[in-house]
């Protein structure tokens, strides 16, 4: 797999980018449900090939978590294909094959999406969703 396409929400990477923080009782002591949405504003373009290219993105977003949030569970991440180009010609594939969400060291909350592309393609945006649960201390 190639080098990662490296976006973030706070460089202008991401559109339409948003949190919200949900009170809530949740299990384990969970208080607070956040939902994190946006829509990645830069893509991919591929040379047509008989082999699928493999992407790999990561998506800072822009919500951090404190350092004292305890995440509940596991963290769920959504995302769709927003926007892409083919050439009508050839095969075409475009896949997301695996998206998964971390925590990362800065504490803030990353999206990792894998999958390939096949043909003249171009992947323009993708739509994302993260849902957490997390325990805070007010």
């Amino acid at each position: 797999m190639g080098e990662p396409i490296q976006l973030a929400a706070d460089l202008g990477d991401v559109g339409s980018a948003g949190y919200l923080e949900i009170p809530i009782q949740g299990p384990a002591g969970a208080n607070l449900l956040v939902c994190i949405n946006g829509i990645t504003l830069s893509g991919l373009e591929i040379d047509p090939s008989d082999d699928p290219t493999p992407i790999h993105f990561v998506v800072e977003t822009q919500y951090k978590l404190r350092d004292d949030d305890l995440v509940i569970g596991q963290i769920a991440a959504f995302a769709s294909i927003a926007s892409f180009a083919a050439d009508d010609s050839e095969e075409l594939e475009v896949a997301l094959n695996e998206v998964s969400a971390i925590r990362r060291t800065s504490n803030v909350v990353a999206l990792i999406v894998n999958g390939e592309l096949l043909g003249d393609t171009a992947l323009f945006r993708i739509r994302y969703q993260i849902n957490l649960t997390i325990s805070r201390i007010h």
